[in-house]
């Protein structure tokens, strides 16, 4: 069965599941542990050259599970980072009073800039994976003489476009000046569960892509590509929802400002 190459990508797949799911349910114990020795904001920061690795170099080259495997310990690592640090927060409960750069980048438990940095981070992880995959698609949509198929590429390289613009426009509402707003008012910071399914959306679609760039789905190739606008169009309700999640707290903080003023 393993001679087939779609079935090899299914078992590369379910190998970086186990990998993924093994390092994202670690007690909290050994979360704790783990952001002692590598602090959250040292995470964040080394998954994207982890996931680049995977994606631009090993996946290209033809390593496919290698760039799973990569990419599946990218996705791990921006979980662990914020899971750690609370889970630390939780288990020692070491308040953090130095708010230096540094510090706060060595800090093992949460702290403010670490939303700010996971969040970037996130964004410019997964960037650069969907605007190389855009040009490769503007490059080759030409060699389909199906105007469906290619109808469907470009439907697919529009709301990848939208979801990319829709993360920008939720990354500048983390800016220090709207940061300061929500606090002053107790407002929430953190990602909404809209902007947490719309990353692991992400990183799904970018699983859900070798069997057409490796043309193992041309007998069902519209089929596939139907499949693949629908999860991209999820992924970009959801990418909207988490931006309208951002700005109404933002909302409601700069109305009540107005009023006590």
């Amino acid at each position: 069965m393993l001679s087939n190459p779609l079935y090899r990508w299914m078992a590369y797949v379910g190998a970086g599941a186990v990998l993924l799911l093994t390092l994202v349910l670690l007690p909290a114990k050994i979360k704790a542990f783990l952001v002692s020795l590598v602090p959250p904001s040292w995470m964040s920061v080394s998954h994207a050259p982890v996931g680049w690795f995977g994606y631009f170099y090993l996946y290209h080259q033809g390593y496919l599970f290698l760039a799973i495997m990569c990419l599946a310990l990218s996705g791990a690592l921006d979980k662990l980072d914020g899971m750690g640090g609370r889970a630390y927060d939780l288990l020692v409960g070491k308040p953090l009073r130095d708010l230096r750069f540094w510090t706060q980048m060595n800090h093992p438990g949460t702290t403010p800039m670490g939303e700010v940095v996971d969040s970037l981070w996130d964004k410019l992880t997964v960037g650069p994976m969907f605007i190389d995959i855009c040009v490769r698609f503007l490059r080759g949509v030409g060699s389909y003489a199906d105007s469906i198929t290619r109808w469907l590429l470009y439907a697919i390289i529009v709301q990848i476009v939208l979801m990319l613009l829709a993360d920008i426009f939720g990354q500048l509402l983390r800016l220090d000046a709207f940061r300061k707003l929500r606090h002053k008012d107790k407002k929430d910071n953190k990602a909404n569960w809209a902007g947490k399914y719309k990353a692991l959306g992400q990183w799904l679609w970018l699983i859900f892509l070798p069997p057409l760039e490796h043309s193992w789905v041309t007998d069902h190739l519209v089929g596939y590509l139907i499949f693949l606008n629908g999860f991209m169009l999820v992924t970009l309700v959801l990418a909207v929802l988490s931006v309208i999640g951002k700005i109404r707290p933002l909302q409601e903080a700069w109305t009540a400002h107005l009023e006590t003023t």
